[in-house]
Parts: structure tokens; C-alpha cells; sequence
């Protein structure tokens, strides 16, 4: 809560003056400090005494919601903290227009489309954005569909480790759109930047948010 700063004239009035910030603490001496220097044939208006006793209420409030506020965040990044690790050994889904070659074998890149669509086609791009690779899909069927690469550029010779960046655009007669690609991998590890869990598939951070679905190897 803000509270101005004050000057003392001769008859122990309380000017504030602006741009500063004072604490519960301060605010409390203040106050008391104001009642001391009162002239006593000339006191302290006792709608303007309440006002300022509302106002260190609500300090007092603020600073309490404050502490419980951090409390509650710490908590939160904790239980971040243990669900990130819970996640090493799954395997998910996750937003994200990328791909990851390891020892030439790559993630699945998965994309969605919201109807039948007569063409559809993948393209891959290295860190340079250079084109490497185009993969034609044909026609696909509404719904969830998975990519499986080889790890080859088009001439079929096998590209460095890395990221690669993946693009997917779908026709349906005349029109043609871009559509949203997401990453099936298993979690390695777990990273933690700044006190953020960031999930890592290989060498790739990702985020909670972007996570679409968990599962156990197991269930395949």
C-alpha cells in the first residue's frame, strides 16, 4: 500500500508529500507520531483519525494476503518440481513444431486435422531453415495422424543430429492451410530454470503447458 511521506508544521499538522512508499511498521509510527504532535486545542479530526486507521487495516491485510500469496507459490513450484520428475520414463505428447534427429533416428511428428483433406504434405527444415526434406502424405483422413522419419534428406543421404523444424500444410480441394504439429517422445529428464520444471525430450525443453497427453511405455 502506498502511503506519502510527511512534513510537520508548527501546529502539528501532517502534510503528505508524493513519491514515497512506507511500510506497516512505518506507517504505525507515523500515525502515532501524528497523535503526539497534535495541537491539543486543536485535535486530530476523528473522521480523518478513523480514515487512517482504515488504511493501516488494510496494510495490515495486504501484508498478510502477501505472505500467504508467496506461501502458496512456493508450494505450487514444489509440487511442479515432483510432478516434472514423475514424468521421466513417460512417454507424451506435446505442442510443437519440431523434431529431433539422434543418431539418425528421429521423434514422431504428429499433426491433427479437423477434416478429410486430398493432399497433405510435410516439409523439414534444418537449423539454417534451409528445405531438406519433403514428405508427401496423399490424402489423410480427419483426426490424429503420425509421421515416422528416417532421418534422410531427399536425396536419401542421412542428415546430422540436431532440431530440425517441421511444417505441415493440408488441401482439401482448392484451399490449402497450415496445420498445428506436435512431438511424441519420452521424457529423459527434468530441468529447472529460474524454479520452472521444463520436461526434456532429448536435448528439447518443454514446457507443461504444452503437453497434450501422457502415457506409460507400457500402454504403447
Amino acid at each position: 500500500m502506498i502511503v506519502p511521506n510527511v512534513t510537520y508544521h508548527d501546529q502539528g499538522s501532517i502534510t503528505p508529500e508524493k513519491g514515497d512508499q512506507i511500510g506497516q511498521d512505518a506507517f504505525l509510527r507515523l500515525l502515532l507520531a501524528q497523535l503526539a504532535h497534535q495541537d491539543p486545542l486543536s485535535p486530530m479530526n476523528s473522521m480523518e483519525f478513523t480514515a487512517q486507521l482504515a488504511q493501516f487495516s488494510q496494510l495490515e491485510q495486504m501484508v498478510s494476503f502477501n505472505e500467504k500469496l508467496d506461501s502458496l507459490l512456493l508450494y505450487q513450484s514444489s509440487l511442479n518440481s515432483w510432478q516434472g520428475v514423475e514424468m521421466i520414463g513417460k512417454e507424451v505428447d506435446a505442442m510443437g513444431d519440431w523434431v529431433e534427429l539422434n543418431d539418425g533416428s528421429a521423434g514422431t511428428i504428429g499433426y491433427r486435422l479437423e477434416q478429410n483433406c486430398s493432399q497433405v504434405t510435410v516439409q523439414i527444415f534444418d537449423q539454417n531453415g534451409k528445405l531438406v526434406r519433403t514428405l508427401d502424405q496423399g490424402p489423410r483422413e480427419k483426426g490424429e495422424n503420425l509421421i515416422e522419419w528416417d532421418g534422410r534428406d531427399d536425396d536419401g543421404t542421412t542428415l546430422p543430429d540436431g532440431p530440425y523444424t517441421v511444417a505441415v500444410t493440408a488441401g482439401s480441394g482448392e484451399s490449402v492451410a497450415s496445420i498445428a504439429t506436435f512431438v511424441r517422445g519420452m521424457i529423459t529428464g527434468v530441468s529447472f530454470e529460474h524454479g520452472i520444471p521444463l520436461l526434456l525430450m532429448g536435448n528439447q525443453e518443454i514446457p507443461f503447458a504444452s503437453v497434450m497427453a501422457v502415457r506409460s511405455i507400457s500402454e504403447g
